[in-house]
């Protein structure tokens, strides 16, 4: 039979809790900083700042913070986000509150899938879907239009009218080659800026008994992304008018 007056190791526990909890808070000055022994939380009952507002586009987003009328920093982050952050603030000014955000999702998750080989219908339909009618992309579809697989039927298709015919080895119609890069101009960023171009290589491949599949590779110049960047500044800026920074 247990003895009911026996001190458990959990009641041990507690106790030591409790006698850390009540024991007095021991402070330290370490130049011009104030330290103390333990983890210490406000409790004054101040508000809780609301959440950042998100918005699809430029023009909400500048609209909503004229609306607003605090002036605040813009912040172009990347190609793909633009964020409103007050000055700093509090005692020691280290804390800054963000006020809302501009985000463009579209460009990221719909944009096209560069380095993967594709049919030549559905190359036909994304530089249609996924390039903005800028720079070199209405050539490049034209010539993909145009190529041919071995003994296969193909379909010569200018964007307008079609004609099926049949050729043997892989050519083209007219006696065109393969030229690269091409300069083309990707949706992704707001679709308020012009979209920067960038250089891709144009590839073919034809597997044993497959259709004939193209790919776009990426040339690597990372440039676009600088141009996107001042683009969206100077978007913001002339939307938001004189006494809005804009960072980029």
């Amino acid at each position: 039979m247990s003895d009911p007056t026996a001190v458990t190791g959990t009641a041990v526990d507690e106790i030591a809790q409790l006698a850390a909890r009540a024991a007095v808070v021991q402070t330290l000055d370490v130049g011009a900083k104030k330290y103390t022994d333990r983890m210490m939380f406000a409790v004054t009952g101040e508000e809780r700042e609301p959440t950042a507002l998100t918005f699809s586009t430029l023009d909400g987003f500048a609209a909503y913070l004229q609306a607003e009328g605090e002036r605040c920093y813009v912040q172009v982050v990347s190609p793909w986000q633009v964020a409103a952050v007050s000055p700093l603030r509090g005692t020691d000014k280290s804390q800054r509150r963000r006020l809302a955000l501009a985000e463009c999702k579209t460009a990221v998750l719909d944009g096209f899938a560069f380095g993967e080989w594709n049919d030549l219908e559905s190359m036909a339909i994304a530089l249609q879907t996924c390039f903005a009618p800028l720079y070199e992309v209405a050539a490049l579809r034209k010539f993909c239009a145009s190529v041919r697989s071995t003994a296969e039927v193909g379909v010569d298709d200018d964007g307008v009218s079609q004609s099926v015919q049949a050729k043997r080895g892989i050519a083209a119609v007219q006696p065109t080659v393969v030229t690269n890069p091409w300069l083309l101009a990707p949706w992704r960023t707001f679709a308020e800026v012009a979209q920067p171009g960038s250089t891709y290589v144009l590839r073919f491949r034809k597997e044993e008994g497959e259709q004939l599949e193209a790919a776009l590779f990426p040339t690597g110049d990372q440039r676009w992304q600088v141009e996107a960047v001042k683009a969206i500044a100077a978007n913001l800026a002339s939307r938001l008018g004189e006494g809005w920074p804009v960072l980029a």
